[in-house]
């Protein structure tokens, strides 16, 4: 289950990563996923305490 502000960001994020594959965006990107990834873990521990 993706939430609407997880999948906004989702989609600001697709554009500059596929329109400016230079050098320096390639790290905030690795940033913009990792902060995705734990956003997500923490939505899944919030909605499913179970897991």
């Amino acid at each position: 289950m993706i939430d609407a502000p997880t999948m906004a960001a989702a989609q600001h994020i697709r554009p500059a990563t596929l329109g400016n594959p230079s050098p320096l965006d390639r790290p905030r990107n690795a940033a913009y996923k990792r902060a995705m990834m734990l956003r997500t873990a923490i939505i899944i521990r919030i909605t499913c305490p179970a897991l």
